[in-house]
């Protein structure tokens, strides 16, 4: 996945573009499934760039922890301490709640706002 490599190569913004372009193609195809891989790179992406609201609401999504390597936990873990941070744990928690409840079609179209936003403006 390009998004990866770009996350192992440290390159945010390329990491954070092919995020959502892989998560719009799951989204079409319906393969639901293996979305939450585009959603931790996006995530991960977001907080790196300073963008903590998309992040925390991301991180709100799904916790597979469990399932990721230990340099994608390293990365969840650097993300989330500076999420917390920045917006404190009272507001990150109401983020991921939002996030929490968002249907595979909202997540995307917000992953999709988000990150236009964000790389309109870095």
């Amino acid at each position: 996945m390009r998004a990866w490599l770009a996350v192992e190569r440290e390159e945010w913004r390329p990491a954070l573009r092919a995020a959502v372009d892989a998560a719009e193609q799951k989204l079409l195809v319906g393969d639901l499934a293996t979305m939450a891989s585009c959603i931790v790179v996006a995530a991960i992406s977001f907080a790196r760039l300073g963008a903590f609201e998309p992040a925390a609401v991301l991180f709100g999504v799904q916790d597979q922890r469990t399932y990721w390597a230990d340099e994608v936990l390293e990365q969840f873990a650097q993300a989330e301490s500076a999420i917390v941070d920045r917006l404190g744990t009272e507001q990150g928690a109401a983020l991921q709640a939002r996030g929490a409840s968002m249907s595979s079609p909202e997540l995307v179209a917000y992953l999709s706002v988000e990150a236009a936003r964000v790389l309109d403006e870095s």
